[in-house]
C-alpha cells in the first residue's frame, strides 16, 4: 500500500461505556440546551436514549426531543425541528441514532441560521454558520458521523440532494463523535459499499459550512 496522511477533523471517543462522556464534552463546549434528533424508538429500547440523557441531567444540560427521522430523511420533517430549535432557543444538537438521524440533525444545524435550509442544497443559500452538532451513533452504515455530508428529499418536488458541508476549522470548531455497543444485528452486514466495520463508542461536535459558495 502506498503511504499517505490523512487528515479528518473529528475527535472520537471510542469504547464500551462511552455515552456517559457525551453530557461532560457538551458542557466542556459551553451548551446549556439541546435539540435531541431520534428516530423511530430504537434507543429506547436498547437503552441508548436512557444512557443520553442522564448524562445530559449530570452535566446540567437541558434538552427538547425531536422524533420519528426516517430512512431517507425528508425536508418536511427537518423543516419542522428547525423550528422547534428556534421556538425553544437551543445552542447545539444531538443526534442519537443512524445515518438518517445523524444528516437530519446537520441539516437542522445549519437550517437553523437559513431563511429556509433547502436554499443550501440548492445551493441559492450560503451557510455562514451553523448550531455545533454532537452524536451518538447506534449503527454503522453511511459514516456520517465523521463527514460534513448530508442527504435529504424533497418529497413534494420529488427530489433528493446532497450537501457537502465543510466544517470551519479554526480553534474551538473540531469534531468529537460518541457511540454505544450495539447487538451484531445493527453492526453486522448493515454498511455502505466502503465502510469499516464499526466498533462500540462515539461523539461528535462541529460547525459546518460550504466549501464555497452554492456548492453541493
Amino acid at each position: 500500500m502506498d503511504t499517505f496522511r490523512f487528515y479528518n477533523p473529528t475527535r472520537i471517543h471510542f469504547g464500551t461505556g462511552m455515552i456517559k462522556n457525551i453530557g461532560p464534552e457538551m458542557s466542556a463546549a459551553g451548551v446549556k440546551k439541546c435539540l435531541l434528533v431520534a428516530g423511530g424508538g430504537s434507543i429506547r429500547a436498547n437503552s441508548v436514549y436512557n444512557q443520553v440523557v442522564e448524562s445530559l441531567k449530570s452535566s446540567h444540560i437541558d434538552w427538547i426531543e425531536a422524533w420519528g427521522v426516517q430512512s431517507n430523511p425528508t425536508l418536511a420533517k427537518v423543516r419542522e425541528m428547525i423550528q422547534v430549535a428556534r421556538r425553544e432557543g437551543v445552542d447545539a444538537v444531538l443526534a442519537v441514532g443512524g445515518g438518517s438521524v445523524i444528516d437530519s440533525a446537520k441539516a437542522v444545524a445549519a437550517g437553523f441560521h437559513l431563511q429556509d435550509v433547502w436554499n443550501a442544497f440548492t445551493g441559492t443559500e450560503r451557510i455562514q454558520q451553523a448550531l455545533p452538532v454532537f452524536t451518538v451513533l447506534t449503527i454503522s452504515a453511511t459514516g456520517s458521523e465523521m463527514n460534513g455530508n448530508a442527504v435529504i428529499t424533497n418529497s413534494e418536488e420529488m427530489k433528493k440532494v446532497e450537501h457537502r458541508l465543510h466544517a470551519a476549522l479554526s480553534q474551538g470548531n473540531h469534531h468529537r463523535p460518541l457511540r454505544a455497543k450495539q447487538p451484531a444485528f445493527q453492526t453486522d452486514g448493515q454498511r455502505s459499499p466502503g465502510c469499516h466495520r464499526a466498533h462500540p463508542g462515539i461523539l461528535f461536535h462541529g460547525r459546518q459550512r460550504d466549501r464555497h459558495p452554492g456548492h453541493q
